[in-house]
């Protein structure tokens, strides 16, 4: 609080923008540090996890195969049948077949994967 009033005061007196507090250090420095410690947390927890999970759901969505048994981001768990750049087609059920866009996919269920030829 004194920081601003000081600044206020200076500003009031027509200082110049780089006068310094009672430490020695410019008063400009004092508000740009904390600044760049925020946005240092938000990077590391915020920014990097969610580049993290957008970079390996990328990676699941280009490894997906015909046989692999997936869930839909609507909870249908299904074994792909065919699969192209921008459809997937799952076998829920005997004769049951459903077009799905990609990136409908939400995961593959690790353990099981049933090849079909």
């Amino acid at each position: 609080m004194t920081s601003i009033l000081n600044l206020a005061m200076l500003a009031a007196e027509g200082a110049p923008a780089a006068a310094e507090n009672g430490n020695g250090q410019p008063i400009l420095f004092q508000f740009i540090v904390p600044l760049i410690i925020v946005f240092g947390i938000m990077y590391v927890f915020i920014i990097a996890p969610q580049r993290k999970r957008e970079k390996h759901r990328r990676q699941m969505l280009s490894a997906l195969g015909k046989g692999d048994e997936v869930v839909t981001i609507g909870g249908l768990r299904g074994t792909i049948s065919k699969i192209n750049e921008e459809e997937v087609v799952l076998e829920v059920d005997e004769n049951v077949n459903m077009t799905f866009s990609r990136g409908a996919i939400a995961s593959v269920v690790e353990g099981e994967k049933k090849s079909k030829d």
